[in-house]
């Protein structure tokens, strides 16, 4: 059974299986020896490769596991002879280019792992086709990650190339999966962070599809043309059931309907409309709308002070800087979850309602 692989934040996979069986796709699990690796054991892989394109928000790439098993890292024949077995002509064809790219390794061991892999792949397509295949570093039609760990190497396809989601849309969407809304009650959003549009593009089963055009599934052998285009040309949308709204200050209301991608479908209120409306789920990403340390402090104060101590909500989640000292002051947390990004600390936090 073909086995797709999703790279995301190793704090947030679990939230990231949660989201996927939005979507249908199930029997994924947290790879023991890659944390920041899900395994899919793919019944469908056209059809379940499209979704994840198309849908998904909690995952950097998705990758078609090729190879995982121990080795002996010091013998470098015995991983040319592990690699070259493998049947690589019936991934893709003679006449398309590939590159090799290892990953958590260090520089010098890395251009000899890929060395030695890239030639056991040349090798194996002479051997099998009576062609040589060539390999192209700078724009592959196929690029092939290696990982090595504690003598066990990992191969895999990188099927959509580069990253089709950023950290911090990720992060947006694990919240919302963290605080478990089922697209149905009342959501709201303290402040143009990309919560509300995340919801509204989860509630409503929005469909990117000029992800899928920069991705190179379609270059791969088990890639049905045809069904596809039947699943690229499927209407996804479903009917938004609840209200999704965003509070903000008043002279920003404008700016983010004209300027953040994807405001224009979202209810945008006053601020102080806020004390008028009762939600289910409230949420704010302080790390995107207040740039500052000093800002996100200030606009966190105004939250507890104002928002917590009322009772129109339910569920509240935050996403802030770590080193915020505000953020112990958060009542009720259930969750608080420590990310490193880019050299950052990111703080994700649940708060409940007593």
């Amino acid at each position: 059974m073909p086995i797709l692989l999703l790279k995301t934040i190793p704090e947030i996979s679990d939230l990231a299986i949660k989201e996927i069986s939005f979507f249908s796709i199930s029997s994924a699990k947290i790879v023991e020896q890659w944390p920041d690796l899900i395994s899919i054991n793919s019944t469908d892989i056209n059809s379940d490769f499209v979704k994840l394109v198309l849908l998904g928000k909690t995952f950097y790439r998705v990758l078609y596991k090729i190879f995982d098993d121990k080795i002996n890292v010091e013998d470098r024949k015995s991983i040319y002879n592990r690699v070259k077995d493998l049947p690589w002509q019936s991934f893709w064809d003679v006449d398309q280019t590939f590159a090799v790219r290892c990953e958590g390794i260090n520089k010098n061991k890395s251009k000899t792992l890929a060395k030695d892999i890239g030639q056991a792949i040349v090798d194996q397509f002479k051997n099998s086709t009576g062609k040589k295949i060539k390999v192209n570093l700078k724009n592959p039609d196929i690029e092939i990650l290696a990982r090595l760990k504690n003598n066990r190497l990992l191969l895999a396809i990188n099927l959509t190339k580069s990253d089709i989601n950023e950290s911090i849309d990720i992060l947006v969407r694990s919240g919302i999966i963290l605080s478990g809304w089922d697209t149905r009650s009342k959501f709201g959003e303290i402040f143009c962070g990309g919560f509300s549009v995340s919801a509204y593009e989860l509630a409503k089963n929005e469909a990117n599809r000029e992800r899928f055009l920069r991705t190179a599934f379609i270059k791969t052998k088990f890639a049905d043309r045809e069904k596809i285009i039947k699943l690229l040309r499927k209407n996804w949308s479903k009917e938004l059931l609840t209200t999704i709204d965003c509070y903000e200050r008043e002279s920003r209301i404008n700016i983010c309907k004209e300027k953040i991608k994807g405001y224009r479908e979202i209810a945008l209120k006053k601020l102080d409309a806020i004390f008028n409306s009762e939600k289910d789920i409230l949420a704010t990403n302080l790390y995107v709308t207040s740039r500052k340390k000093g800002e996100q402090e200030e606009d966190l104060r105004w939250i507890i002070s104002n928002v917590l101590n009322n009772h129109f909500w339910k569920t509240f989640i935050f996403i802030a800087r770590g080193d915020i000292k505000d953020l112990k002051n958060i009542p009720n947390q259930v969750e608080h979850r420590k990310i490193q990004i880019k050299g950052t600390e990111i703080s994700l936090i649940m708060s409940l309602r007593e």
